[in-house]
């Protein structure tokens, strides 16, 4: 027999002896006591097919005994089943998740929302200690996107679907994992502010995230230790909002006050920034214009040309008539001699 076999042959015989000779009371009926065989006898099918990791650190029979308990409380034997079902799939990560879960039934409504491998990553993450408590009771509330956000950044997109709920989840899918990174490091503080400063914050990540991201970098990077996201620092960031999301920067003054100011090289950017505004509405009224005044100033050109060709026929007509009479009088003179 190999050393798989004899560990998992061991681990099952010590939760059946446990089982077999636990004292009876109240909370452990003879259900209960049969839902937790069901459940040790998944987590042999799952380790007949894995071979991986040790039952009897990974499952300990307290864990089978509360899950096997929660279980039959929120669902009775029809979800065992389901539990035992999951158990003999994913495995001992699944008994844990579910230990940490504010609600067994949702949490394995919302796993059951994600591909296989996705599941499997999501349970490891669900299992792991506090960080997976906190992962489920977001779960619990956000549902799947929360740990697929979580899955694209792990231990970042926990953080910005705790602090900043459905639109951390949104920003979380639209950012890099260095992007993440950086908002993940203001997230709790954008999560402080006032209400209706923590909005408008909101509405400028919406306007532009890259830009207020690479904002928020910059400022990590000049100010190691400082808050950006102060109830003083917003107030300013929101009276120049364009002026942040085209380069400046806050700075703080020599009593602390925060400032903006223009980043040195960016006078040419900043121009550009403060005309497009203007020059955007008119550049259609100047097609208009100078269309009228195109068709306007050929019009005048084709009547002139007209005109000057007129005066020029009339001219050369006359001129015609005037050599026909001279010619007229001419032969006229030579007769009369």
């Amino acid at each position: 027999m190999s050393d798989r076999a004899k560990r998992l042959l061991l681990a099952v015989l010590m939760c059946m002896v446990w089982l077999g000779h636990a004292p009876v009371v109240p909370a452990q009926t003879g259900v209960l006591r049969e839902g937790a065989k069901r459940i040790v006898r998944a987590l042999a099918r799952h380790f007949g097919r894995e071979g991986v990791g040790d039952v009897t650190e990974r499952a300990t029979r307290e864990v089978v005994e509360e899950v096997a308990e929660r279980v039959l409380r929120e669902g009775g034997e029809e979800l065992i089943e389901t539990v035992a079902a999951r158990t003999a799939k994913y495995g001992p990560d699944f008994l844990h998740a579910l230990k940490n879960a504010p609600s067994c039934r949702r949490l394995i409504k919302v796993v059951d929302e994600l591909p296989p491998q996705q599941a499997k990553s999501a349970l490891r993450r669900l299992a792991a200690g506090a960080q997976g408590r906190e992962l489920a009771h977001l779960a619990e509330r956000y549902g799947a996107a929360a740990l697929r956000a979580e899955l694209k950044h792990p231990g970042v997109g926990r953080t910005l679907v705790k602090h900043l709920g459905e639109d951390g989840i949104r920003f979380a899918n639209k950012l890099s994992r260095k992007e993440a990174l950086v908002l993940a490091q203001h997230a709790a503080d954008i999560a402080k502010l006032p209400p209706s400063q923590r909005e408008k914050v909101v509405e400028l990540l919406y306007k532009d995230l890259k830009r207020m991201i690479e904002f928020m970098g910059r400022f990590i990077e000049k100010n190691p230790g400082k808050t950006l996201f102060t109830a003083a620092a917003v107030t300013v960031m929101l009276k120049h909002p364009d002026r942040v999301l085209g380069g400046d920067e806050i700075v703080f003054d020599a009593d602390g006050n925060p400032v903006v100011v223009t980043k040195s090289g960016l006078l040419g950017r900043m121009t550009r920034k403060a005309v497009e505004p203007i020059a955007k509405p008119l550049e259609g009224f100047a097609r208009i214009v100078f269309g009228v005044l195109g068709a306007g100033f050929a019009a005048w050109v084709a009547i002139a040309l007209w005109f000057a060709y007129r005066r020029r026929h009339l001219r050369l007509r006359a001129e015609m008539g005037a050599m026909r009479d001279n010619d007229f009088c001419g032969g006229q003179g030579r007769r009369g001699e």
